[in-house]
């Protein structure tokens, strides 16, 4: 369980699929403004959405949208051209706002911290044993140092 990247658009202040209605194929049925796509098409290797120009340019939404490339030279129409990857990490993304996600994800953002430690502090990383018997005890004497250390830190 780990969080899904970021989308390149969100980190520039660009809208990004997540506020686009999608349905079960992962085809647009809505964009954020409101706007009903023209047309919208599938193949195995690209889904793509049709804007008519008249309801794009009229959107306040437009500078950040993703809907802005030309589909035509006379620039009647805009498109979106995504992976359908994509529409699988919208539904990551938005998943990841719930609070299931949260409370299940808190137990090992928890613990990342002291696994980190331990694997570069303690020497965890390298371990010179061999046999579940040996790693178990090396692991806990570097368990119990660490423990240590940390009640000699806060003076316990």
């Amino acid at each position: 369980m780990a969080p899904v990247q970021k989308a390149k658009g969100s980190l520039r202040g660009k809208l990004n699929l997540e506020p686009f209605d999608v349905d079960g194929a992962g085809l647009i049925v809505q964009c954020p403004g409101g706007y009903a796509p023209k047309s919208v098409s599938s193949s195995r290797t690209r889904l793509q959405a049709v804007f008519s120009a008249s309801t794009c340019d009229a959107c306040p939404l437009k500078p950040r949208c993703l809907v802005n490339t030309p589909s035509s030279r006379s620039g009647q129409h805009y498109r979106i051209q995504y992976l359908p990857s994509r529409p699988r990490l919208r539904t990551l993304r938005l998943c990841e706002k719930t609070p299931v996600f949260r409370e299940a994800y808190r137990w090992r953002a928890g613990i990342e911290a002291t696994m980190s430690r331990l694997k570069h502090q303690m020497n965890l990383g390298k371990l010179r044993v061999r046999g579940m018997a040996s790693v178990s005890y090396a692991v806990f004497l570097r368990t119990l140092g660490l423990n240590i250390g940390r009640c000699t830190a806060c003076g316990a």
